[in-house]
């Protein structure tokens, strides 16, 4: 039995344990066959309006929406800061960022087929001069200047990267002092994720990991981050039914309010300020 060592996390499992750069290169190869197969792909193709999906999963754009305003709030974003995304896949969230927000964005993902899909989608929208694109990976973000952001963020990305803590310090690093790093992780408590998401048919990532608050507070402070935020969020999983989301949306607006209901939501976003010169 082998233990694999993420930043504070611990894996555990019976084969060998794969290189970093294989499991990488699986996974860039695993987003690049979703990206190609996903409804924004083949909107593109059909000359179909990319905009038209968010109406057709109101469940999945509302859970977006959510992540947005929370990181918005906890990083105390104003509109026309520099953005970046690490983790934006096709770019539905960077769009909304930059079209429904007004920030200047930047999105990075580690699947060159993602990030042409990105800049497709961009174009498709006459953002193409708006928001700038990089092939990259979280734990080196390469592709970016040191200080070049007043802020990043992440959503549903760090969870899948081998090492979380080196994700978090090249955060640090491409934010600019005085700017916040927000990142969400999910919740290690959640019953969604533990015992229910199977049941339901949705597909378990090979390299998903769940965090507590407690390891993702101890990760931002050792990455060097402070004034460390966090809170938890979100009861309604995308594949909601359009005819049950309002009441979901009670739930999260009771759950998320409740003590001990609310250590059981979906997701933990956290937000770490980068020390000031």
């Amino acid at each position: 039995m082998h233990v694999r060592t993420l930043g504070s996390i611990h894996a555990v499992a019976d084969e060998p344990t794969p290189s970093v750069d294989g499991v990488k290169a699986e996974m860039s190869a695993y987003y690049d066959e979703l990206a190609s197969n996903s409804a924004v792909a083949r909107s593109l193709k059909s000359g179909g309006d990319p905009e038209s999906i968010a109406a057709s999963e109101p469940a999945r754009r509302y859970f977006q929406m959510r992540k947005m305003r929370e990181a918005r709030c906890l990083g105390g974003f104003e509109p026309g800061q520099q953005l970046v995304e690490v983790g934006c896949a096709a770019g539905q969230y960077t769009v909304r960022l930059s079209t429904e927000m007004g920030f200047r964005m930047t999105g990075v993902d580690i699947s060159p087929r993602s990030i042409e899909i990105a800049r497709e989608l961009a174009v498709s929208l006459d953002l193409g001069d708006e928001i700038t694109y990089f092939q990259g990976d979280f734990e080196r973000l390469a592709c970016l200047d040191d200080d070049s952001h007043d802020g990043l963020v992440s959503f549903s990305c760090i969870r899948y990267v081998p090492d979380p803590l080196a994700a978090l310090c090249q955060a640090r690093r491409v934010v600019k002092p005085g700017g916040r790093v927000v990142v969400d992780f999910p919740n290690r408590f959640c019953p969604w994720f533990k015992y229910l998401k199977t049941r339901f048919g949705v597909n378990v990532h090979f390299e998903d990991h769940h965090f507590s608050a407690h390891e993702v507070r101890n990760m931002f402070i050792e990455a060097g981050l402070e004034s460390v935020q966090s809170t938890k969020l979100l009861f309604t999983p995308t594949i909601t039914p359009a005819s049950l989301l309002p009441a979901f949306k009670c739930l999260d607006l009771i759950g998320e309010r409740t003590p001990g209901l609310k250590e059981t939501a979906a997701i933990i976003m956290c937000s770490g300020q980068v020390p000031a010169e």
